[in-house]
């Protein structure tokens, strides 16, 4: 999976990564990525709250499952896929949704999302990475 080199002394050296005999990658400053990310934010034009589900008592001595708002931000929603599904004799449109957030947005696969009144669960999460400009989650409709 990675390279023999990858572990040598000398690979991460400075900053940098080396990708080869001779070339390497400097990583952004943190000017460039402060600048970079407000870019990328400014792209953001709709708006969203993120669901968590939260374990009620009843008081009863039992407990309920709630949805609760758990932060709103700024977002961009696309449509990834549209397909048609037929499901006991009736065909729906079945859809995958792109959502992009804010690099910091607390969010993971069990939560949801409601944009426009419009709830979507979070079927996948993008995996943390160096200088992230966004959060980026594929969605499904809640119907």
């Amino acid at each position: 999976m990675f390279p023999a080199a990858y572990f040598d002394e000398g690979y991460w050296a400075d900053g940098y990564w080396a990708r080869g005999a001779n070339s390497a990658r400097e990583y952004l400053t943190a000017r460039q990525l402060r600048s970079l990310r407000a870019t990328t934010e400014a792209s953001l034009v709709d708006y969203c709250e993120v669901w968590r589900r939260t374990v009620a008592v009843d008081g009863q001595g039992g407990e309920t499952w709630t949805w609760s708002v758990q932060s709103g931000s700024r977002c961009r929603l696309r449509e990834s896929t549209a397909d048609e599904v037929e499901a006991e004799g009736t065909v729906t449109a079945d859809s995958d949704w792109i959502l992009l957030l804010p690099h910091l947005v607390d969010l993971g696969p069990e939560d949801r999302v409601r944009v426009d009144g419009v709830d979507y669960e979070i079927t996948e999460t993008d995996r943390p990475k160096t200088e992230r400009l966004y959060r980026r989650c594929r969605l499904t409709r809640v119907v």
